[in-house]
C-alpha cells in the first residue's frame, strides 16, 4: 500500500489548525517537534518526492491527489478557501525545501547536476515536454505540455495543482545553491507554456 506521506502531514496540520484555544500551545509544540525532527535528531519529514521512487513522480502525484483533493474540498467548506490554501502552503513548504537540499547534496553540491536530476524526475513517465535554449547567461526552458496540469485541470482543481506541484519548484530551487530560477506563468494556471528561466550565480565547485 502506498504511503501517503504528504496527505498524512496535511491531516496532522489540520488537527493543529482547528484545535481549541485552550489546547493551542500544546498543539503548536507538537507541530514544531514534528517539523523539526530532522534537526533535533528525529526522522526526517518525507514526501512523495522521496517515497516509492520506482514509480514516476506524475503517478505518485495522482495517488496523493486521491486523498488530498476530497480532503481540501472539506477543508474549504469548514475553513474557507484562503485559510485552506494557507494551510497547504505551510504544510508543503518545508517538504519542498527538504527535497531541494537532497537534490543538491546528492549531486555533490553541483547545481547543474542537481537541476538535471530534478528535471529527470519531473519528466519521468513522459510527464512533460519542454524546449530548452541558451540565451546569454540564461537557460530558457519552456514547458509546452504537462500531464500534471492536465490531470488537475480535468479535476477542476488547477489552483490546488499549482499549490501541490508548481509551487514546489520555488522551494526546491531555493535550496540548490548557485542557480536562480524565475517563472512568470504556468500551464496549470491557463498559460500556453511554463516559462522557466535559470541563471547560474556561481561556478560549480569541485566534488570532494
Amino acid at each position: 500500500m502506498f504511503r501517503l506521506q504528504a496527505s498524512a502531514q496535511v491531516l496532522f496540520e489540520v488537527q493543529v489548525f482547528v484545535a481549541e484555544e485552550s489546547k493551542m500551545e500544546t498543539a503548536k509544540e507538537e507541530v514544531e517537534r514534528h517539523e523539526d525532527g530532522r534537526s533535533k535528531g528525529g526522522p526526517p519529514m518525507t514526501s512523495l518526492w522521496s517515497t516509492r521512487t520506482d514509480i514516476p513522480l506524475v503517478d505518485r502525484v495522482r495517488i496523493q491527489a486521491e486523498v488530498l483533493v476530497p480532503l481540501m474540498h472539506e477543508l474549504r467548506t469548514e475553513l474557507g478557501e484562503q485559510r485552506t490554501n494557507d494551510l497547504l502552503r505551510r504544510t508543503l513548504s518545508p517538504m519542498f525545501r527538504e527535497v531541494g537540499r537532497r537534490y543538491f547534496e546528492t549531486a555533490g553540491h553541483q547545481p547543474i547536476e542537481a537541476m538535471q536530476a530534478q528535471a529527470a524526475d519531473s519528466a519521468a513517465g513522459d510527464a512533460v515536454a519542454f524546449d530548452m535554449r541558451p540565451n546569454g547567461e540564461v537557460m530558457e526552458a519552456d514547458v509546452t505540455r504537462c500531464q500534471y496540469a492536465q490531470f488537475f485541470q480535468e479535476l477542476g482543481e488547477p489552483e490546488l495543482g499549482f499549490l501541490f506541484v508548481c509551487s514546489s519548484d520555488f522551494g526546491i530551487f531555493g535550496e540548490i545553491e548557485g542557480v536562480e530560477m524565475t517563472r512568470t506563468q504556468t500551464i496549470m494556471q491557463g498559460a500556453t507554456h511554463c516559462d522557466f528561466r535559470f541563471r547560474l550565480t556561481a561556478k560549480p565547485t569541485e566534488s570532494a
